[in-house]
């Protein structure tokens, strides 16, 4: 008998072992998942909270730089604060804001000197340094002395303020028709800009001469008076 229950002892004392053996890794790995989840909620309270989004009806932030925009009303340049350079018979007039430490600015100023028949009013920009803002007055009152006019440096400050306000950034190129051009764009398309507005120009006035010639004959003819029918009056005596 005891030979049989030998084995019996010995598989309840292996499946004891092994049930301490389980239970003591469970609590183990139930220690190590509980520290880890303090340790998570404890840094996420620490992170900064993330902004909540805002909703489609909540009022919108003001803007802090101006757009940029892609067409201005010209009346609004000031050309006194300007240097005046005259091509040629100096038809087609352009509008140039260009800061004088700006290599962009530099090249587009050496496309506009190849271009005919223009009128070029430079806006010059007092830039970022003492430097810049000294070397943008040079140029600017030169230009003045050479028209022969007097020369006023706090121009330079209101063209700042005017590219500032236009939302524009140097070298900046403004069409007859107000369109803008900025950047390294070609001198090229400002010139093909200004023949679509030329030819535009043209077309219009064409076809208001058309309709004033129109409108004058009309008015010609109803004043005219009428040619008399001799048959109608002679029937309308005898009635």
């Amino acid at each position: 008998m005891s030979d049989n229950k030998t084995p019996s002892k010995k598989r309840a004392l292996v499946s004891g072992a092994i049930f301490f053996v389980v239970a003591f890794v469970a609590l183990a790995v139930a220690a190590i998942a509980g520290a880890f989840i303090v340790d998570f909620l404890h840094v996420r309270e620490l992170l900064p909270r993330a902004t909540p989004p805002v909703s489609a009806e909540a009022p919108a932030e003001p803007a802090v730089t101006v757009p940029h925009q892609l067409q201005i009303d010209v009346s609004i340049l000031d050309t006194n604060d300007a240097v005046l350079t005259v091509r040629g018979d100096g038809s087609r007039t352009v509008y140039f804001f260009s800061n004088p430490d700006c290599p962009p600015s530099n090249v587009k100023k050496q496309e506009l000197e190849k271009m005919d028949n223009v009128s070029i009013y430079t806006f010059w920009l007092p830039g970022p340094t003492e430097l810049t803002k000294s070397l943008a007055a040079t140029l600017f009152c030169d230009g003045k002395k050479l028209q022969g006019q007097t020369c006023d440096e706090s121009a330079l400050e209101r063209n700042e303020q005017m590219v500032k306000s236009l939302g524009l950034t140097a070298p900046a190129l403004i069409t007859p028709a107000g369109d803008i051009i900025q950047g390294l764009t070609s001198v090229r398309i400002l010139e093909a800009a200004i023949r679509i507005q030329e030819r535009m120009e043209a077309e219009a006035a064409e076809s208001e001469a058309a309709e004033n010639g129109s409108e004058a004959a009309e008015s010609e003819g109803e004043s005219q008076p009428k040619e008399s029918n001799p048959a109608l009056e002679a029937a309308f005596k005898v009635n």
